[in-house]
């Protein structure tokens, strides 16, 4: 199981996926400070939903993180810098 940031086609279905692993997942939520945006979706088994209008400010917190990440955190900052270019929010869907 794994949680995918995803941004969604105009049909709903996942068009750009970036599975995390528990593992993945553990890292990053470690390096996050508890309240920000990122945060929402720091429970591994929950759905979340980032608007088009908060991308900038999740690619704001993710520039923030300075320890060594896992590459599925690279893949979620390109995922983000796609969004923020096509005018739209992504997802986080526990699989």
């Amino acid at each position: 199981m794994a949680l995918d940031f995803c941004m969604l086609s105009a049909d709903g279905r996942p068009e750009m996926t970036v599975p995390f692993g528990p593992d993945d997942h553990a890292m990053l939520f470690c390096a996050v400070a508890p309240g920000s945006l990122l945060s929402r979706a720091s429970e591994y088994y929950e759905d979340t939903e980032f608007s088009s209008s908060e991308i900038s400010l999740l690619l704001g917190e993710l520039a923030t993180i300075t320890q060594r990440m896992p590459p599925a955190v690279d893949a979620l900052r390109a995922l983000c810098r796609e969004a923020a270019q096509r005018g739209c929010g992504i997802v986080a869907v526990a699989d």
